[in-house]
């Protein structure tokens, strides 16, 4: 079991587990020092500053929150983006093939003027 142990330690040491370590080391340092609340300098029986750890993961998951965040935010415009070019789409097979659009089983509903809606309605939600 030791030498597992052992092996993940510099696995550990990279990216976000380095700094949530590094973050629990500092609350416990400054609590030890008086100037955080003292209970970050408690450690738990097997001598690991839990409530520092739990601490910084709940930053570690606000940053994971935070990328969610970003990447909502980029891929809603390419959603809006992408159904506006098939509502465009959609109005220029109107057009330029009626005789097949007559004759279609699947039709938009309200077709006639919902894309302009829908169009119109994402237009306006992309803007900020």
């Amino acid at each position: 079991m030791r030498g597992r142990a052992a092996a993940l330690v510099p696995g550990l040491r990279r990216g976000r587990f380095a700094r949530v370590g590094l973050v629990a080391k500092g609350l416990v340092a400054t609590a030890a020092e008086g100037d955080a609340p003292k209970g970050f300098a408690k450690l738990s029986r097997t001598k690991v500053p839990r409530n520092a750890l739990l601490f910084s993961c709940m930053f570690l998951l606000a940053g994971v929150a935070a990328a969610l965040t970003w990447v909502t935010t980029i891929s809603a415009p390419c959603f809006i983006f992408v159904w506006s070019i098939v509502l465009v789409s959609y109005l220029v097979y109107r057009e330029r093939r009626p005789q097949l659009h007559a004759g279609s089983k699947f039709k938009i509903p309200g077709g006639t003027f919902m894309p302009y809606v829908v169009l119109a309605f994402s237009a306006s939600s992309s803007g900020r």
